[in-house]
Order: C-alpha cells, then structure tokens, then sequence
C-alpha cells in the first residue's frame, strides 16, 4: 500500500513493504530510512510524477547478508482515491 500527499512544494509517497527487513531505499541517489518497522519497512519518499517508473533501490537483511534489490514502482493515477 502506498499513501501520495501532495503540496505546493512536493509529492511524497508513504509506501509499505511487507517485510520489516529492509533497513534503506535508495532514490534519485538520496538514501532514505525507515519511518517504520512494524508490521512492514516504512519508507517516506519524493516522486516526481505519476504514471512513470521510478527506479528505486530497497537494501534488504532478509538474507544471510544485506542486499540492494532493483524495484521500479509506478504510482497509476487511475486507481487513486482522495483520503479525507
């Protein structure tokens, strides 16, 4: 799940991974730590548009050593809905 808040000054995606393992996400070369670890990583980060890829970088301690795993995710403009 993924939440967008959208100002004047920037977009910024809240997304939820399903394991509380990965420790970074790397984005546009900025290095971004988790907001949160329970239940899932946490992770604020910018997005420049909808409707695009964004290559993002998950750093992940799941396995017997940390890995950076390549993820694109792409934000579809079509299946949002305004949170009140």
């Amino acid at each position: 799940p993924a939440t967008i808040t959208i100002t004047d000054d920037a977009k910024i995606a809240t997304v939820k991974w399903n394991s509380e393992n990965y420790d970074y996400m790397m984005v546009g070369g900025e290095k971004y730590l988790p907001i949160s670890v329970e239940g899932g990583s946490v992770f604020e980060i910018p997005i420049s548009s909808l409707d695009e890829k964004l290559p993002v970088i998950g750093d992940t301690v799941a396995m017997s050593k940390a890995r950076e795993i390549e993820y694109n995710i792409t934000f579809h403009s079509g299946t949002m809905k305004p949170v009140e």
